[in-house]
C-alpha cells in the first residue's frame, strides 16, 4: 500500500490534473482505516480539480464516519 501511494503521490504532483490518481489516493487511505489522511488528500484533491463532482462525492462519504 505504500508502494502505491507514493507512485500515485509522484503522479498527481506530474500532473495534479489526474483525478484517477486522486482517487485511488482516497481509497487506500481509506481501506487502511486512515480517514484523516482521506479527507486531507480529498481536499487537495478537490483543490486541484474543484469542478470534480466524483470528488466531492467521495469526500461527502468520507465525512459520514
Amino acid at each position: 500500500m505504500d508502494a502505491a501511494l507514493a507512485a500515485f503521490g509522484q503522479a498527481v504532483e506530474m500532473d495534479p490534473q489526474l483525478v484517477q490518481a486522486w482517487t485511488m489516493m482516497i481509497r487506500i487511505h481509506s481501506a487502511l482505516g486512515d480517514t484523516k489522511a482521506a479527507l486531507k488528500t480529498a481536499n487537495a484533491a478537490l483543490k486541484a480539480n474543484p469542478d470534480n463532482i466524483g470528488l466531492y462525492l467521495m469526500k461527502a462519504d468520507l465525512s459520514e464516519y
